[in-house]
């Protein structure tokens, strides 16, 4: 019972650790994406875009990653930036939004949408498309 104590207040404390420096590498992934926005030229919807991206796939900052792609659209509204739009709604899980949303981006452009990026949002159609 003693070992299984000790085994347990180990594995609780390295997880506690984990925790802790994750938190802290999100703060740090958010302050460099805030320094990269800094640097962007105004009218830069992909800069703005690529931040929005970067958060959402580290699970950062989601509020500030929406305030980016907002800016980025109010830009430009393009595939790319209405994509990541897409998966910032599938992140706080709205399935419908995002589904309206990859919907939008390949109307939006279609004919000039590279072939990777199309394939991509035809996926994120299917898949969100299935489950209603």
């Amino acid at each position: 019972m003693k070992k299984l104590f000790i085994s347990l207040v180990i594995t609780l404390s390295s997880v506690v650790t984990f925790a802790s420096n994750l938190e802290n590498s999100n703060e740090s992934n958010t302050a460099k994406l805030s320094e990269m926005i800094a640097k962007a030229e105004a009218n830069d919807w992909e800069t703005y875009t690529k931040a929005a991206q970067l958060s959402i796939n580290w699970n950062a900052d989601l509020a500030l990653a929406k305030e980016w792609i907002d800016t980025a659209i109010a830009i430009e509204e393009n595939a790319e930036n209405l994509e990541v739009l897409g998966d910032y709604y599938v992140r706080l899980g709205q399935t419908d939004k995002a589904l309206a949303t990859y919907m939008k981006a390949l109307s939006t452009d279609i004919a000039n949408i590279e072939k990777a990026n199309r394939e991509s949002l035809q996926r994120k159609v299917m898949i969100y498309g299935r489950k209603k």
